[in-house]
């Protein structure tokens, strides 16, 4: 992997601020695979790589698969990971997943052949492909599934706001994305996949988040993770939050929610709680090894 998300405070910012893929997603990759594998999902082996803080196979243990395992070279995103399975209230989810330390550029540390679907949620474009796609091609059974799937960029539905977060995404942290990014820009649109005739899914995440948690977000930003280690004490965030803050002050659609609460206090605190409305573009993509 280019980047790095090993750090604690990072592994803790995913599971808190990133977003969670709907249904409506999941359920297309999944009649993908029901559609191309002859296993019944409740027999098959899920191997979820670079799954970070366990997002994407929360997501994807809710299907019914019959094991899935999370794997990630990253220590303190594992713990994390696990510590959220342990608070998990679905006994099937719980029984069926698992959490697991691997470098995936090396392996994915199960038996040749073994595995029915490999995914990556917001993580394949980090890869190697030439030599992670010869692991993937190991560790599938013949007909396995192969998927790549995550989301773009953001797009708060407010026009001052929306202007704050796409300057600092594109100006204040151009130079400090990796170069594997624009693989997310591009929507995969041009990423390589291990095998010939892939299947493209799209969808969308629209839902509603407070200005404190957009700025938990952003603050997620491996861009931004790497902007803090390179300027140590750093006061770009708070920057950015009291532009946020003067941006929904001079929205009169956003400032109505006060009003709406019977309140005359719009003070910094209160702002931070503003809801505001976000989406972001989902896609995936979908193959299968031949038999």
């Amino acid at each position: 992997m280019a980047a790095s998300f090993k750090n604690a405070g990072l592994a803790q910012l995913y599971a808190l601020f990133r977003p969670k893929y709907p249904d409506s997603f999941r359920h297309g990759m999944v009649n993908f695979i029901e559609q191309r594998c002859m296993t019944p999902l409740r027999n098959q082996l899920v191997v979820d790589v670079g799954c970070g803080a366990g997002q994407s196979t929360f997501f994807l243990a809710k299907a019914g698969f019959g094991q899935i395992r999370g794997i990630d070279n990253s220590q303190a995103q594992i713990k994390e990971a696990r510590a959220t399975l342990e608070k998990e209230q679905s006994a099937g989810v719980k029984k069926c997943t698992e959490f697991e330390v691997v470098d995936a550029n090396h392996g994915l540390a199960v038996p040749d052949g073994s595995v029915d679907v490999v995914t990556l949620g917001q993580a394949l474009h980090w890869f190697d492909f030439p030599t992670f796609y010869e692991h993937v091609d190991r560790g599938l059974k013949p007909g396995g599934v192969f998927i790549g799937f995550g989301y773009g960029n953001c797009q708060v539905l407010d026009g001052g706001v929306q202007r704050l977060v796409s300057d600092f995404y594109h100006r204040e942290m151009a130079s400090y994305w990796a170069k594997e990014r624009r693989f997310i820009d591009h929507h995969y649109h041009d990423i390589p996949m291990p095998y010939k005739q892939v299947v493209r899914l799209e969808d969308e995440l629209r839902y509603r988040l407070t200005l404190s948690n957009l700025i938990g977000y952003i603050s997620s930003w491996s861009a931004y993770d790497i902007y803090c280690k390179q300027h140590p004490g750093t006061t770009i965030m708070d920057d950015l939050k009291g532009k946020l803050v003067k941006a929904v002050q001079s929205s009169p659609e956003l400032m109505a929610q006060f009003k709406s609460r019977d309140t005359e206090d719009s003070s910094s605190h209160d702002i931070l709680d503003t809801d505001l409305e976000i989406k972001f573009p989902l896609f995936a993509l979908m193959c299968q090894k031949s038999n």
